[in-house]
């Protein structure tokens, strides 16, 4: 369960809260946990918090940190807060406030490249086999995954609508876009 607080973990009896701890480097990089994602290809968990991306291998008991390969050939811990994250059959993909990163599955699985898709998206969602959805505060994108290209655009008609999350439910065709707090959201189909 992502907390403000860290992750719980249940083990068949008891929950364990599993917390940063700056002494350790295998512990989570912050207890600001937005979200986690189960990663069935590897077994383990990915987390989105306030300080990057984690993955949990269950085996280990560790946390790995999702690293960013930079424009100039180096290699840094990515760090801020991460909004969501996706698995994809070809790549994963995470988003924060100010960019998205994507990392191909046949490559390193906690190494990420930065990509600029044309605007800033604060979340994301699967659409179907070949895009997924991304939202900011001028409306939300259908983006095709193979190659990063915008193929729809719908605008919002109010800047009204908070897009913190963004939702695709395939059983009624819609997208949910809001803020989670019981303020304006909007719902919609493309």
């Amino acid at each position: 369960i992502s907390t403000y607080g860290g992750i719980l973990r249940y083990d068949g009896s008891e929950f364990l809260l599993m917390t940063h701890n700056p002494k350790d480097p295998s512990s989570i990089s912050d207890n600001t946990v937005r979200e986690i994602i189960s990663d069935t290809k590897r077994g383990g968990i990915w987390a989105c918090t306030g300080n990057g991306i984690d993955y949990f291998d269950p085996k280990t008991g560790n946390f790995e940190h999702g690293r960013l390969l930079e424009d100039d050939g180096s290699i840094n811990t990515i760090k801020g807060r991460i909004n969501d994250f996706l698995i994809l059959p070809d790549k994963t993909i995470c988003c924060s406030g100010s960019r998205l990163y994507v990392c191909d599955s046949n490559n390193d699985a906690l190494l990420f490249r930065k990509i600029n898709i044309g605007f800033i998206p604060l979340s994301i969602c699967e659409y179907d086999d070949h895009h997924f959805l991304a939202a900011n505060h001028n409306g939300v994108y259908m983006v095709r995954h193979t190659d990063m290209e915008i193929v729809s655009f719908v605008p919002f008609k109010s800047s009204e609508y908070s897009n913190n999350f963004i939702h695709y439910s395939r059983n009624t065709e819609k997208i949910y876009v809001g803020n989670g707090i019981g303020t304006t959201s909007a719902v919609f189909r493309f």
